[in-house]
């Protein structure tokens, strides 16, 4: 199949595998990374009266940037190269690490009311 693919887009058999590579890396690398982190903030941070709200809009927030980006990728694929279109996808997960990681509290073994004081004093 990458052979077939490299003929029609007139890419060497390799190019194809390290795109084919790419995305299944950044499946993964989501799946285990940033991707559970959205649910797990709404369970941690929000309280219990408002927590099935949150969810709501968590969950749509996520089906809408997921749509984006599978709308999106064949336009950075044409306009970047299939090399480099995952560049902007690198960019925004190591952005989103960055802000994860320095700006959310550690919840672990604290009550909610604990993360929000925590919150409210930011």
């Amino acid at each position: 199949t990458a052979s077939l693919l490299a003929n029609v887009a007139g890419f060497g058999a390799w190019t194809v595998q390290i795109t084919l590579a790419a995305v299944i890396g950044f499946v993964v690398s989501f799946a285990i990374s940033l991707g559970p982190i959205p649910w797990q903030i709404a369970n941690e941070i929000f309280p219990l009266r408002c927590r099935a709200e949150a969810q709501c809009l968590i969950a749509s927030l996520c089906e809408i940037f997921s749509a984006s980006v599978a709308l999106g990728f064949p336009v950075l694929q044409q306009s970047l190269g299939a090399p480099l279109a995952f560049t902007p996808s690198i960019a925004v997960l190591a952005a989103g690490f960055a802000y994860v990681s320095r700006k959310l509290p550690e919840t672990k073994n604290r009550e909610v009311e604990d993360i929000l004081a925590d919150f409210n004093q930011r």
